[in-house]
């Protein structure tokens, strides 16, 4: 199954254990298929560089 995130679950996953990271965890052991569009990779790359981001994460 092929899945589209945004980039506030992007983020989540990465600092905290819940539904988003399950989502990233199915997508790295090949049950889902993640698709990203050019926009949603640019936006994630700036917001995790927010002085904010860093701390939450």
């Amino acid at each position: 199954m092929r899945v589209t995130v945004d980039t506030n679950v992007l983020v989540s996953a990465l600092g905290w254990n819940g539904a988003e990271a399950a989502i990233i965890e199915m997508v790295l052991e090949s049950e889902l298929e993640l698709c990203l569009s050019a926009q949603i990779l640019s936006e994630f790359y700036r917001v995790i560089k927010y002085p904010t981001s860093i701390k939450t994460v």
